[in-house]
């Protein structure tokens, strides 16, 4: 069975605050990687981070994705920041 209102419902927003240590902004950037087994692929979220962590999140993003450890036919590509759309 179908929910005729299935096409309007939206998920309700939130505040994202950034992943840095003891930090309390919210995120403006997602930093993610492109992640593939072969047959499907998606975003491997690091992440979030306001402009102040940006350098560092970045950087241990970076050494997360060289350390990390594929299977066969599974591709990482290096991580890249997405901006986050803004909450206004």
């Amino acid at each position: 069975m179908q929910d005729s209102n299935y096409s309007t419902l939206k998920m309700p927003r939130y505040p994202v605050y950034c992943s840095g240590k003891n930090c309390k902004q919210l995120a403006i950037y997602k930093i993610a990687a492109k992640w593939s087994d072969g047959v499907t692929s998606e975003l491997k979220t690091y992440s979030f981070t306001c402009a102040n962590c940006l350098t560092n999140l970045l950087a241990d993003a970076c050494i997360r994705q060289m350390n990390c450890v594929l299977a066969n036919a599974e591709t990482l590509e290096k991580p890249i920041i997405f901006p986050l759309p803004s909450n206004n």
